[in-house]
């Protein structure tokens, strides 16, 4: 059956910076073996029943067994991306904007629990390092991959999506809590300025001056800067590091 990015793509989880040059499929019956230039990539591997989804008529493997194959093998940006996403899928309810943190707590000890009896398994060292970073309320792979990198950098793990009241007690959040440097953090992708769904009514220029009155007013009332960063800056830890030192906001 499809796994690895094959399920990720059947999952509709996404795939940060990775482009699968073959289909993988993983079975007891494969024959383990992957032939150069092999369009499709066969993994040997006896999948017990709660480790087979059926997703639109198609078998693949489930969300925590793919997320397991995907942080062992897939680069690192990727593979927490990755898990970000799943646990999403289970914690976050966009109906009442509200994130369960018990339900993600379970998914994920499950997932680590999963890595632990797995042991001498190839990655599982990079699997249990981001299973213990993984974290659903990250709204983006970009978002996840600045996470991932402000640790590399030496910064403290951030807190992420931290409730901030607005003027009028709107229930703002700020993208991250760099605590250790005493300052806030925010990703734009450029779909903030771009995307209808997103701007719901709004011109880029309203949401301009929007997000302008917004970090005003977090800055004003929390005595903190607010920096912010987008794609450009999350080509590698070094150049978010070096983007944030600029402005002098460094890891104490």
């Amino acid at each position: 059956m499809f796994s690895h990015t094959a399920a990720a793509v059947l999952h509709r989880l996404p795939l940060f910076r990775v482009r699968p040059r073959r289909v993988h499929v993983t079975g007891a019956r494969t024959s383990g073996h992957l032939a150069a230039n092999a369009a499709i990539a066969h993994h040997r591997a006896a999948l017990p029943d709660e480790d087979v989804a059926l997703v639109d008529g198609i078998r693949c493997t489930s969300v925590p067994r793919t997320v397991y194959d995907l942080l062992r093998t897939a680069p690192r940006e990727a593979a927490l991306a990755i898990a970000d996403a799943a646990v999403r899928l289970i914690a976050w309810h966009p109906t009442d904007r509200t994130y369960d943190e018990d339900a993600a707590a379970r998914w994920l000890a499950a997932l680590v629990d999963r890595i632990d009896r797995a042991q001498g398994m190839r990655g599982n060292r990079q699997a249990r390092e981001l299973a213990g970073l993984a974290d659903g309320r990250a709204e983006s792979p970009g978002e996840s991959v600045s996470r991932l990198y402000l640790v590399d950098a030496g910064f403290a793990r951030p807190r992420i999506q931290v409730p901030f009241p607005g003027p009028n007690g709107e229930p703002w959040q700020i993208d991250f809590g760099l605590d250790d440097a005493n300052a806030w953090g925010e990703f734009d992708g450029v779909g903030k300025y771009t995307d209808p769904i997103l701007l719901q009514g709004r011109t880029a220029a309203q949401e301009l001056l929007r997000e302008k009155r917004r970090e005003d007013w977090i800055r004003g009332r929390s005595g903190r800067p607010v920096v912010r960063w987008g794609m450009p800056e999350i080509r590698s830890a070094a150049t978010l590091a070096a983007a944030l030192e600029r402005l002098h906001i460094v890891p104490r």
